[in-house]
């Protein structure tokens, strides 16, 4: 750990007493804090860092869980140092399209038409994995999906 991420780890978690480095080495490793500046990078930031870095589709594979994992993991210790883009682009969100009469579907791309809410848990569902691991269908659109 650099100076400037002893700053911030010390910044980052209040419980931290003593010396930043030991701490990280004792308890922070195992209880997966991270010991840089970097910052947790969301399920779409990971997938988007894989899907610009062709090296680590090669290392750890092109998505599920082991290689977000990776990939959050090589970014906090190499790639937020190198000042790596992790930032995702405004169509990887999920928008709802004729959830109400607010929202007015006119696409242009592929559609995914699902359920809602999470049919086990209730919750609405917020990203295309959720979607994904349900039932739902896809669709190539020109507009008015």
């Amino acid at each position: 750990m650099s100076d400037k991420d002893v700053a911030c780890y010390n910044s980052r978690y209040g419980d931290v007493s003593g010396d930043a480095r030991q701490h990280f080495l004792n308890t922070g490793e195992t209880e997966g804090r991270l010991p840089t500046c970097a910052r947790n990078l969301s399920e779409i930031e990971a997938q988007k860092y894989i899907d610009r870095n062709g090296d680590l589709q090669k290392d750890f594979g092109r998505s599920g869980k082991y290689a977000l994992s990776m990939a959050r993991e090589e970014f906090a210790d190499y790639g937020f140092a190198k000042g790596k883009n992790v930032d995702a682009d405004p169509w990887d969100y999920v928008w709802y399209c004729g959830d109400s009469d607010a929202y007015e579907c006119d696409c242009y791309g592929t559609l995914y038409r699902s359920l809602l809410n999470d049919p086990i848990s209730g919750q609405r569902m917020e990203s295309f994995t959720q979607i994904r691991e349900h039932q739902f269908q896809e669709k190539r659109t020109v507009g008015n999906g």
